[in-house]
């Protein structure tokens, strides 16, 4: 089954913390972190509406979940948790990146 990229028109950015020489994530004077990012990738995807059952059952949960399907890259085979995404202005958290039937054609 071969994925219809017509269906992905909209892009959004990944974003990972910025990190220093040691490897972890860059902080202030004091100690905070700084909350600087950095664009990994910026792919094209398609976004899935939620199921019915999810939102009735999350109803007094105010979180709002968004999928977004993107073509199969390696780079979402190990999504960390610290990464985040940026889409419309507004910033989302990975919570998971699903390869469904391990085809390797979309995540």
């Amino acid at each position: 089954m071969a994925v219809r990229s017509g269906n992905y028109r909209h892009r959004f950015d990944l974003l990972k913390p910025k990190t220093g020489d040691d490897g972890l994530p860059l902080r202030d004077e004091f100690g905070s972190p700084t909350g600087e990012t950095v664009i990994v990738q910026r792919p094209w995807c398609r976004i899935l509406a939620n199921d019915s059952d999810e939102n009735v059952s999350t109803a007094i949960n105010t979180q709002e979940t968004i999928r977004f399907e993107v073509r199969y890259s390696k780079m979402f085979e190990n999504a960390e948790t610290k990464m985040s995404l940026k889409f419309d202005n507004d910033i989302y958290d990975i919570t998971s990146a699903v390869n469904k039937l391990k085809l390797n054609e979309k995540n």
